[in-house]
């Protein structure tokens, strides 16, 4: 059969040029396939931005959450604290009921 030749198809006969058969991209067509990938790339693009978007959004929900734990437990020392506080006061009571005890006792 010998060696291709531009312009030529292959079995189908003398003077049937390739974009007789539709073997040829046209220039619309590459046109169409170049503005397809052009769209490929911006989805592309606007995918990895929410994919940044939403590695962010879990950060925050991770701090968000960890801020929650942080005020229970700022809630539980509040409550230490007014035990501590009422503690304190028992104490000086049963220091003053104890002094006045004793003093009753000597006299």
């Amino acid at each position: 059969m010998g060696p291709e030749r531009n312009g030529r198809v292959r079995g189908v006969g003398r003077g049937i040029a390739p974009t007789d058969v539709g073997l040829a991209r046209s220039n619309v067509q590459k046109k169409k396939e170049d503005e397809f990938q052009a769209t490929i790339s911006n989805m592309q693009g606007e995918i990895n931005d929410l994919k940044e978007q939403l590695t962010e959004m879990d950060q925050i929900k991770t701090q968000l959450t960890e801020m929650d734990q942080m005020k229970a437990q700022l809630k539980e020392m509040d409550q230490l604290k007014a035990q501590l506080t009422q503690m304190d006061q028992m104490k000086a009571q049963i220091a003053f009921l104890t002094q006045a005890f004793m003093g009753r006792n000597t006299s």
